[in-house]
């Protein structure tokens, strides 16, 4: 299961980390690794995503068959809410959780995950990148590293701000 994840489905804030399995468990740790535990989640499935959220809760994401998503967000792993995506957010492959407290969407080829910049607060999403692209990483002037295999004209790109 942990292989799968390649860090799509994992997130970190401090001496906080969780990592989502495919089992719809998630695995997680409050003191840096010394303890680990487990949450189940309510989404019913695989996580694709996992996110901390700005105003402190987590939110958990699984793409259905159909490419659509179900997301739930809690502050303690005991107590989920429903949490609403925008409805340009399809296919999530992962999210990854920006320093201003947006998200951006890790993109895919072979899910057809366009890079999407969602608000902090969750009502809105716009297109960050159109050219095919693999995972995401923000560097600390907030531009965005990003590209496919390396191969001639297609590797790495930086999207600025």
């Amino acid at each position: 299961q942990m292989a799968e994840r390649n860090d799509r489905s994992a997130a970190r804030f401090g001496d906080a980390f969780w990592l989502g399995l495919s089992s719809g468990r998630i695995l997680f740790t409050q003191d840096a690794g010394i303890t680990w535990s487990f949450i189940t989640s309510p989404l019913g499935g695989s996580i694709n995503a996992l996110v901390p959220l700005r105003d402190g809760r987590l939110l958990a994401v699984r793409t259905k068959s159909d490419g659509s998503s179900v997301a739930m967000a809690t502050r303690d792993g005991a107590n989920w809410e429903p949490a609403t995506l925008p409805s340009s957010v399809r296919n999530v492959h992962g999210l990854y959780a920006r320093a201003d407290g947006s998200i951006v969407t890790v993109p895919s080829e072979i899910t057809q995950t366009p890079m999407l910049a969602i608000s902090a607060d969750l009502t809105s999403a716009v297109p960050v990148d159109t050219k095919p692209s693999f995972g995401v990483i923000e560097l600390k002037d907030g531009s965005l590293l990003t590209g496919t295999e390396a191969v001639r004209g297609r590797g790495l790109r930086c999207l600025k701000r």
